[in-house]
Parts: C-alpha cells; sequence; structure tokens
C-alpha cells in the first residue's frame, strides 16, 4: 500500500528521519523537503540545488535564515528572486527595482518595500501594491473614469476612507456595490442603504457589521433570499435564528440548520426537518450536542457528522468502521480523532483514507508506517 509523498511531507509533524530523506531524494522530494518548516537543517544544502524550484520553495520557506535569504536574492533565476522578495531581509530593497516586473510584483506584497511600488511603471506591479493592507488610505481613491477592477479593489481595501466608500456604494457596476456590501470595515448606515439594493442586499445581509436592529426589521418583510442571508450572518441573534428554523422557505431553514449560534431546541427540531438539506446542515453544524450527532449517524448521516469539527472522539472511532471510504476518509482528516483510530486507519486499504492521514496526522510513528513504501 502506497500514500501520497507530498502529502506527508506538506504535513508539520513529518518527522525529521523522513525530512532527511526526502532532502536528498528526488526533485519533487527535495521540492516538498525544503518548503517544510522544520528542514531548517537541510535549507542550505537545497539552496544551492540545481532545480529552480528546490530554489525557489527554500526562498518561501519562513524558516530560511537571513544569510540563505540574502544569497538567494541574487539568484538568477527570477522566480527565485521573486520568492524572496516577497520575505526579504533588511539591505536588499534593492529587488523593488528588480528588472523583472514579476519579482517587483512579489516585492509589492512585502510592507517594507510595498510603499516604493506604488508608482511602478508595470500596471501589475501597481495593482499588486494597491491591494497590500498597509496601501496609504489618502491614495485609496476611485472615480468613474477608473476601470472596474481598480473600483472593485478600493471598494474591498479595509483602509479605504468612509467617504470614498460611501460614494463607491452607488457605483453603477454591481460588483463594486457588492464588494462595499463585503466589506467588514464597511459602516453601518451604508450597509443599511445596500439592503435595498436588489443585486448587493444579500451580501450587505451577511456582513456582521450589518446593524443588529436593523437586522430584525428587516428579516420581518424580506424576501426568502434575504432571510436566508440575515440566516447566515455570523452575528445573527439567536432568536432570530429560532424565528428561521420554523421559516416556510427550505433555504432559509437550512441557513439556520447551518449556523453555529442556532438555539440547541431548535437545532434538534431541524434534524427531523422533511428537507434533506436542512438535515445535513445540521449534521455540519459546529454547535450540534453530541447526542444529536450520534442520533444523526444512526440516521445515516455518517458522512456529514464525520466532518462536523464538534464530532466527539468516541463516536469518530464508531465512524471509522464503517464500510463507506469516505465517512473513514472524513475521520481520517477529523483533528479530534484518537491516537488509536487513526494507527488503525494507517493500515486501511482506502488510498484516500491513507492520504488523509498522511496530511493531517499529527503522530510520527504514524506518518513513519505510511511511508513505507514510498518513491523518493
Amino acid at each position: 500500500m502506497t500514500t501520497d509523498l507530498g502529502l506527508l511531507l506538506a504535513n508539520p509533524a513529518c518527522p525529521a528521519g523522513l525530512l532527511a530523506k526526502a532532502a536528498h531524494g528526488g526533485p519533487r522530494s527535495r521540492t516538498a523537503a525544503a518548503a517544510h518548516p522544520r528542514a531548517v537543517p537541510w535549507l542550505g544544502g537545497l539552496a544551492l540545488d540545481q532545480e529552480p524550484g528546490v530554489r525557489t520553495a527554500v526562498a518561501g520557506n519562513r524558516a530560511c535564515e537571513p544569510g540563505t535569504l540574502r544569497a538567494l536574492a541574487e539568484d538568477t533565476d527570477p522566480l527565485v528572486r521573486a520568492a524572496v522578495a516577497g520575505r526579504i531581509p533588511p539591505g536588499h530593497a534593492r529587488l523593488a527595482g528588480d528588472p523583472v516586473a514579476a519579482v517587483r510584483a512579489a516585492a509589492a506584497v512585502n510592507p517594507v518595500l510595498c510603499l516604493a511600488l506604488l508608482d511602478d511603471v508595470d500596471r501589475a506591479v501597481r495593482d499588486t501594491a494597491l491591494q497590500h493592507p498597509d496601501y496609504p488610505p489618502e491614495r485609496l481613491t476611485a472615480s468613474p473614469d477608473d476601470d472596474l477592477w481598480t473600483r472593485v479593489v478600493v471598494a474591498s481595501h479595509p483602509a479605504t476612507p468612509s467617504p470614498v466608500r460611501a460614494v463607491l456604494a452607488d457605483d453603477p457596476a454591481a460588483e463594486v456595490r457588492m464588494a462595499v456590501a463585503r466589506n467588514p470595515a464597511t459602516a453601518g448606515p451604508v450597509l443599511a442603504l445596500l439592503a435595498g439594493d436588489p443585486e448587493a442586499a444579500a451580501t450587505a445581509l451577511r456582513n456582521p457589521a450589518f446593524p443588529a436592529a436593523r437586522r430584525a426589521r428587516c428579516a420581518a418583510g424580506a424576501d426568502h433570499d434575504r432571510r436566508a442571508a440575515i440566516a447566515r450572518n455570523p452575528a445573527c441573534q439567536p432568536r432570530l435564528l429560532a424565528l428561521f428554523a420554523v421559516d416556510a422557505d427550505a433555504s432559509v431553514r437550512t441557513a439556520a440548520a447551518g449556523h453555529p449560534r442556532t438555539p440547541a431546541p431548535a437545532l434538534t427540531a431541524l434534524a427531523d426537518d422533511p428537507d434533506e438539506a436542512v438535515v445535513a446542515a445540521a449534521a455540519r453544524n459546529p454547535g450540534a450536542p453530541a447526542g444529536l450527532l450520534r442520533a444523526l449517524a444512526r440516521r445515516g448521516r455518517r458522512r456529514a457528522v464525520a466532518w462536523n469539527p464538534a464530532c466527539p472522539a468516541a463516536l469518530l472511532a464508531d465512524l471509522a468502521g464503517h464500510d463507506d471510504d469516505r465517512v473513514r476518509e472524513a475521520v481520517a482528516r477529523h483533528p479530534r480523532t484518537a491516537a488509536a483510530t487513526r494507527r488503525t486507519l494507517a493500515g486501511d486499504p482506502c488510498r484516500a483514507v491513507r492520504d488523509a492521514l498522511a496530511l493531517t496526522c499529527p503522530d510520527p510513528a504514524v506518518l513513519t508506517r505510511l511511508a513505507r513504501g514510498a518513491v523518493w
């Protein structure tokens, strides 16, 4: 039985022995090892690798030492220099003036270098800088003459001044108005206005910053699409969710069934809903009580229950013996799965189950077992 080696090497718990073997394996193994946060002992050697992909992975590794980064900043391959530019050490700001635009664009995501690239000659570099959180608020402006992409980015930016965002809330393009409606920094009065916009209303009503008092008023006279949007708002009040749980429209009940703030009595009632989508949403709800999850598993909702982040370890152990590969794969991925259950699943005949373990299991012994037979 084999396991995907790349998944093993992407696991933060990958044992040092496997990383050492990968660092001296084929190009794919070396690239994966070079990206691992615990590969520090081998990064210096991998930085000299003949494969540009390996050197690029070293440059992008957050554990890479400044001295190695300084050497890679001089690399002949622009992809390697671009990887360095995103996390440049002090003294290497010259990558903001690299002759290759892709390298400068990578530098534009760096808070140290972003401000030096606001007026770059290349549009792609300027566009990248425009999206940076540290972009100067006084320069975050947009007019009807600007292209659609620029207006959307400015409308989405958390640092855009409130007056600019208020103007963009009246933009002729729905994409721009929806970007304003989605922005968590948008003020409550602007969101309330957008709740009357046929194209941006649902987005505004899902924004946690939408005024709570107005949310309740909107729910009273809204159509089913807007009621469902309110029910999906992370800040939706439990009392509203209890009302949505008995809504005549199935899409609204589905939204309430999936909301972690839905009261337990309402959620229990939704688990008996005649609509399959509603019951499935209740089974995935992270606020569902353990007893309800067990009942849903007995009723055939095993896969949805196994994906539920609140699923208890004891129930996961029971589900690990199910004959459906997809259920066992979900158990293998679950952070609450017990060590003994993971050890059992390491010998599962299904490749997808073993690959799920390879990527997520924190037990080095299990990972070493899964690595047997892998091609390095």
